[in-house]
């Protein structure tokens, strides 16, 4: 595996600008599982990590006629969810 730099944001301007900084060399990540298997199989060679999961918001649940879902949402929230 590489040396990488580990980075956690709570905002998206801050992960927005990290990730406009090197695209190429930077992955976002919200539990890191599948990159971590990437980069040791070294299919995947970030420079920088930058975790996501600190963003607030982005682990809604909404359902007004529609189900709207965040990209952070647990399976568990919506098994409690009527």
């Amino acid at each position: 595996m590489n040396d990488f730099q580990y980075v956690r944001v709570e905002t998206l301007a801050e992960a927005s600008e990290l990730l406009a900084a090197d695209p190429d060399g930077t992955r976002l990540i919200a539990g890191g599982t599948d990159v971590i298997v990437f980069m040791m199989d070294q299919r995947l060679r970030p420079r920088m990590l930058v975790d996501a999961k600190r963003i607030a918001g982005l682990d809604h649940l909404t359902a007004n006629g529609e189900l709207a879902l965040g990209p952070f949402c647990r399976m568990r929230e919506l098994e409690r969810r009527p």
